[in-house]
């Protein structure tokens, strides 16, 4: 298509960025506000969850947006978390734009961080001023994105505005997907013709990127029994396995000799994503030194093509912690499992997969049981959509690019794929602020001011590129 379809004018872009710069300092007050509210998804909701989601009504209403109000769903005899909802109608006829994003936080205990989580503090890392908190960049930085783009309308969109805040992402509940996938569920709130969901980010920060790839996830309970009770070293160890040693001898099955995953059924994906800096990654990820990667083929390819199991948990049943060690075999040893899936595998297939391959692996006789957790599909964006390709020119034109890297994400909830299963004509773009050092999930969760600027900007760009498309609509991409 075209350059001159989708570019802003220099000048326009200018204007805008001036105009988030001064946006800036009370979208960074909102921020500290919001990660100073302790959100932490529980079931039933805390009080602090009713307090984040009332904070940010009242901020939208601030900013204009009137038709800002907090509401629950229930589903199947179970109730959601407060959900923020927005849906201010656009000039007569003007496309619809939904804004998805979450305000839930991940936990914290056990973790040491620098400072309070729950404290906002600013410090320069990397040449750069940072917000630390918990939540500051998943999610509640997307957030004041969507908060300072509706401000630079002033409350009057160019085009239907829709939002959706929800309050479970971190939960791994089900109770809105399974609302949203009921083929009888009919709920405008959530339908749009393009759909943006902020909950991802991208490796390099300075470089403008789209996902277009997400794996999926699948989360079991992989447990065995040896015993009948925790019995003696002593007396019993040699001839009488003991149940640690057994799960440690199943979960060594599930890979190869080179690292890759050894189970029959789960698949993987082939995508043109942007090749990954292997010394950047190890560097990311504090690989210590000596210790090599696993895996075979490209690394973009093992980061978001294949699949991946890892533990991500261990419980035993009458073994004590090693400063208080007794000299007893454990009878009982469970771990929790985190399969990571190309984004086109079935979740459905994954757990007979998994059984299959433990029943023809376990050692010594041993029994098992598997119990699945939560689990999400994977997303696949759909190639050459109209309102997807104004995005990719969005975000480089936040950036001052030309164009906008095409990569992969190893996860960002059950939102992509249900979305668009929800609006199969639509486009689903996801971005968001996260960058190499956000460290989400994890101590010290931080949020570059920088990247906060740089999304609301591509958010007010997006908005008014779809606005113009509908004036003079973009020609449909050739599909390759």
């Amino acid at each position: 298509m075209p350059e001159t379809t989708i570019r802003t004018p220099a000048a326009d872009v200018k204007h805008l960025r001036e105009q988030v710069q001064e946006l800036m300092p009370h979208l960074r007050d909102v921020l500290k506000m919001l990660v100073g509210i302790p959100s932490i998804a529980t079931v039933p909701p805390s009080s602090d969850m009713d307090a984040c989601s009332n904070a940010i009504v009242s901020q939208f209403q601030r900013a204009g947006l009137n038709s800002a109000r907090a509401d629950r769903i229930r589903y199947n005899g179970q109730e959601t978390a407060p959900i923020v909802f927005v849906d201010e109608p656009g000039p007569p006829e003007a496309p619809s734009v939904l804004f998805f994003s979450h305000y839930d936080v991940a936990p914290v205990k056990g973790q040491q961080w620098s400072s309070d989580p729950f404290k906002p503090t600013e410090k320069n890392i990397s040449n750069d001023v940072r917000l630390v908190g918990r939540g500051a960049c998943d999610d509640k930085a997307s957030i004041c994105a969507h908060l300072g783009m509706a401000q630079l309308f002033e409350g009057k969109p160019p085009v239907h505005l829709k939002m959706v805040i929800e309050g479970e992402e971190k939960l791994g509940r089900r109770v809105l997907s399974d609302y949203l996938s009921d083929p009888t569920t009919q709920d405008n709130r959530f339908s749009a013709d393009v759909i943006v969901v902020a909950n991802s980010g991208k490796p390099n920060s300075s470089s403008p990127a789209i996902t277009s790839t997400v794996r999926g996830f699948a989360v079991y309970d992989l447990e065995v029994a040896t015993l009948e009770r925790p019995i003696h070293s002593g007396a019993f160890g040699g001839p009488v396995p003991d149940a640690f040693m057994a799960l440690a001898q199943l979960l060594a099955t599930l890979h190869d000799r080179n690292g890759d995953v050894a189970v029959p059924g789960l698949t993987q994906d082939q995508h043109d994503w942007n090749a990954v800096d292997e010394s950047r990654m190890r560097a990311d990820a504090g690989l210590l030194p000596g210790v090599s990667l696993i895996g075979t083929g490209p690394l973009e390819q093992r980061l978001y093509g294949k699949p991946s199991i890892n533990v991500v948990g261990l419980d035993t049943a009458g073994v004590q912690p090693i400063d208080h060690a007794a000299h007893v075999l454990c009878a009982r040893a469970k771990a929790r499992i985190s399969v990571r899936l190309a984004p086109g595998q079935d979740v459905r297939a994954v757990q007979s997969a998994l059984e299959q391959h433990l029943k023809g692996a376990r050692p010594w006789g041993i029994d098992f049981t598997l119990t699945p957790v939560t689990n999400s599909y994977g997303f696949n964006a759909a190639p050459g959509g109209q309102y997807r390709l104004l995005a990719g020119m969005a975000m480089a034109e936040a950036h001052g690019a030309e164009s906008a890297e095409d990569i992969g994400q190893g996860g960002a909830g059950w939102a992509p794929h249900v979305l668009q299963q929800l609006n199969p004509g639509s486009d689903v773009v996801l971005w968001g602020v996260q960058d190499s050092l956000s460290n989400n999930h994890s101590t010290d969760e931080s949020i570059s001011y920088t990247e906060l600027e740089r999304l609301t900007l591509a958010e007010a760009l997006l908005v008014r590129k779809v606005s113009e498309a509908a004036a003079a609509p973009v020609p449909q991409a050739r599909k390759s």
